[in-house]
Order: structure tokens, then C-alpha cells, then sequence
């Protein structure tokens, strides 16, 4: 039996616009492009948000595990007799802390006027910066020191971490003599002569 090509065309006609309709993307030309992926925002940490120009504190021993990040900033380098402000940040990294309080010592030299005692703190969140101001005056040029004592209760177990806080006061180190005697002109020593 033979085709004739007259009764072929029609069915080819079909197939041809059946394909054609099926793919249902040669009209658009947006179908075609790939898309774009999406962009996830992730929403900040209450920590990413603190002032760019805080510094951290340095924990005065490596015992356990560390349960805050202590970090400062110091409004302005103190003149002597000059009170300034001190923004202590406690930032806690673990979700086990029950409570905390704390205490803010300075060095001799070195006066607390406001903020020598950190509330107690329940449950504090993971992540989340704790805000304690401290007041100091210095009361001589040099370089002191702030030590910031917590007191923690975290999984029912008492812990005790110190943070150092570093305090340049006026000139900062204290005039010793040395470099007053040195510009008052006494002469350097001669350098000892080559070996023959």
C-alpha cells in the first residue's frame, strides 16, 4: 500500500503545530532568560550593630570556656582631673548564663566616679550587648588600668572572670627624670673605638 505524499501533508501540518503549541515558551522571551537568584537578607546580629570603634578588653586569665566578650570605648583620652566616660559592652556567648554581676576596680591614680558596680543580670540573651557606663578621673599622667570582676552563675556552676581595660591618662607615662636630664644637654657617651 502506498502513501501518497497529498495525504501526508496534512498530518505532518498537525505534528508541526502540536510542537510548536506544546512548547508554549517560543513567544516570550522572558521564559527563556534564566532568572536571577534570589538575594536572602540576613537580619543583623544585635552584636553587628555596636559602634565600630570599640575595643576589646583582655581577659585577665584563660580558665574554661570564654561566656562574655568584654569590649570598651573611651569617649575621649582623660586630661588629669577631667572626668570621662567609659562604655563597658558585655556581650554574652553562651545560651547556659543563669545570671552575672559584676564590679569595676581602677588602678591608684585612677578614681571610679560613676558605674563601679554591673547590676545583676537574669538570663541574659546569647548575642546580645549589655550596656554598662563607668565614670573615671585620673588624677596624675600615666597608664592605668580598669579591671572589670563578673560573677557567674552559667548551668548552676559559680564562675569568676577579670577583664583589663587600659586608661592613657594626659601624657600618659608619668616623667621620671631621665628624659628631663637627657635634654638638659649632658653629653652621650662616645662609641667605643673600632678593634685593629
Amino acid at each position: 500500500m502506498r502513501i501518497s505524499s497529498a495525504s501526508l501533508l496534512p498530518a505532518l501540518l498537525v505534528v508541526a503545530a502540536l510542537t510548536a503549541g506544546g512548547c508554549g515558551s517560543g513567544n516570550n522571551p522572558a521564559a527563556s532568560q534564566p532568572k536571577a537568584p534570589s538575594t536572602v537578607k540576613k537580619a543583623a546580629s544585635p552584636a553587628s550593630t555596636l559602634s565600630p570603634y570599640l575595643v576589646s578588653g583582655v581577659a585577665a586569665a584563660k580558665g574554661g570556656p570564654a561566656l562574655f566578650d568584654l569590649k570598651f570605648e573611651v569617649g575621649q583620652r582623660p586630661d588629669v582631673g577631667d572626668p570621662i566616660d567609659v562604655d563597658l559592652v558585655l556581650v554574652p556567648l553562651a545560651d547556659t548564663i543563669d545570671r552575672f554581676s559584676g564590679v569595676v576596680q581602677g588602678d591608684d591614680g585612677l578614681a571610679i566616679v560613676a558605674g563601679d558596680t554591673i547590676a545583676s543580670t537574669e538570663k541574659p540573651t546569647f548575642g546580645t550587648p549589655i550596656h554598662h557606663a563607668v565614670k573615671v578621673v585620673a588624677h596624675r599622667d600615666g597608664i592605668f588600668t580598669l579591671t572589670a570582676t563578673l560573677q557567674v552563675s552559667s548551668a548552676g556552676q559559680p564562675v569568676s572572670a577579670s577583664y583589663l581595660i587600659p586608661i592613657i591618662a594626659g601624657n600618659g607615662l608619668i616623667d621620671t627624670g631621665v628624659a628631663t636630664a637627657a635634654a638638659a644637654g649632658q653629653s652621650k657617651p662616645k662609641p667605643p673605638a673600632a678593634a685593629q
